[in-house]
């Protein structure tokens, strides 16, 4: 199994990004979707989500805030569902990556797509990294380069 490790917020949108959530916070861009897209579409890459919106959601859960619901549904447009998420800490993100990489062995190759460098983000982590920048997101070069870490 292909797992793309997500953020959101300097991935799927940008300082530029006009769209807002309901909350009037910073929304996501249709081009980053489709970016990920590529990705999700040309290796069967599932998603779990690393970034703070994935304290807005639960595996089956009913309840969602309008927040999360608009990221749902936007990606949901595209055909994007998400998969889970990582259980951590704001500033232990590579931990939660790690501790779900040792409790799901079925994952044959992942990538992470965030726009931070964390301070526990290890060698191992360095080399399935794709650093965007919160000014362009996540760009169609590194939609590319997150395909060939997840094909290799």
């Amino acid at each position: 199994m292909n797992i793309i490790f997500l953020d959101i917020d300097g991935v799927l949108n940008c300082g530029g990004t006009e769209d807002l959530a309901p909350s009037g916070c910073i929304g996501v861009e249709d081009m980053m979707i489709r970016n990920l897209k590529k990705i999700v579409d040309d290796t069967d890459g599932k998603i779990v989500l690393t970034s703070t919106w994935k304290s807005e959601w639960s595996k089956g859960a009913d309840y969602k805030s309008e927040d999360f619901k608009y990221l749902e549904n936007r990606l949901r447009e595209f055909n994007i569902t998400i998969f889970d998420k990582t259980n951590d800490h704001i500033s232990n993100r590579g931990e939660g990556i790690k501790k779900y990489l040792r409790t799901h062995p079925e994952i044959t190759n992942w990538v992470v797509i965030d726009d931070f460098i964390f301070d526990d983000y290890d060698d191992e982590i360095s080399k399935h990294f794709i650093h965007t920048d919160q000014c362009y997101g996540l760009t169609f070069k590194f939609a590319l380069k997150a395909i060939e870490i997840l094909n290799n």
